[in-house]
C-alpha cells in the first residue's frame, strides 16, 4: 500500500490505483491530493511517476488512458489510438494480461526513454509526436506482458523480458507495415 501526497494540480500514477484522489492538506499547510494505491499480486516495488499533466486522452474502450503535459498535449489523440491499438494487438497475440488498465505516461526528456510497472508505460515527452516513439511505445507497452508477469530469475536472465518485449515490438511493426518494414 502506498498513500502519496503531492501539491494541488498534480497527478500520480503507480499500479493498483484505488479510487479518485482525495483532497488533504500537505505538512506546508498547502492544500493537495492524496493518490492510494493497492496491490496484492506478486511483484517489485512500484514505479511511481508524479507531475502536471493535461486531462487524459482515451481511445477504443477507454481501458488505456494517456497523460501528457501540456507542452505535448496535441499528439494526445494519435498517442492514444496507437496505445489502444498495440495493447489490444498484444492482448491478441499473448492473452489478457495482469490487469487491463494501463496509464501511459509522459517522462521527462532528461530522464529514462521509457519505463513499465504494471498498469504503466511512460515514454519520453520528445519521442511521443515521432515516428521511433510508436516503436518505443510497443516495446513498453510488451513489457505487460514480458516484463511484469515474466521476470528473469538473475541479471543473466534478462534478455527473456527484453528479447521477447523487442520481439513484440516487431511483431507490431509487421503487423503494421508489412514484412519490408520488419526486415529494414
Amino acid at each position: 500500500e502506498m498513500h502519496i501526497r503531492v501539491p494541488q494540480g498534480m497527478r500520480v500514477f503507480s499500479r493498483g490505483a484505488t479510487g479518485t484522489p482525495k483532497s488533504v492538506n500537505l505538512s506546508s499547510g498547502k492544500p493537495g491530493s492524496e493518490y492510494d494505491f493497492k496491490w496484492a499480486k506478486p511483484g517489485f516495488p512500484g514505479t511511481v511517476i508524479a507531475g502536471r499533466f493535461a486531462d487524459p486522452f482515451t481511445a477504443g474502450p477507454g481501458n488505456v488512458k494517456v497523460y501528457l503535459t501540456i507542452s505535448h498535449q496535441a499528439s494526445g489523440n494519435q498517442l492514444a489510438q496507437t496505445a489502444s491499438k498495440e495493447y489490444d494487438f498484444f492482448t491478441d497475440s499473448f492473452g489478457e494480461p495482469e490487469t487491463t488498465h494501463l496509464n501511459v505516461v509522459e517522462l521527462p526528456d532528461d530522464t529514462l526513454p521509457a519505463v513499465y510497472a504494471p498498469e504503466l508505460a511512460a515514454i519520453q515527452g520528445s519521442r511521443v509526436g515521432d515516428k521511433s516513439g510508436v516503436r518505443l511505445l510497443a516495446n513498453t507497452i510488451a513489457h505487460q506482458w514480458w516484463g511484469c508477469e515474466i521476470s528473469p530469475h538473475s541479471l543473466g536472465d534478462a534478455w527473456i523480458t527484453n528479447g521477447m518485449s523487442r520481439y513484440g515490438e516487431l511483431m507490431y511493426v509487421e503487423d503494421e507495415s508489412g514484412k519490408s518494414a520488419l526486415r529494414a
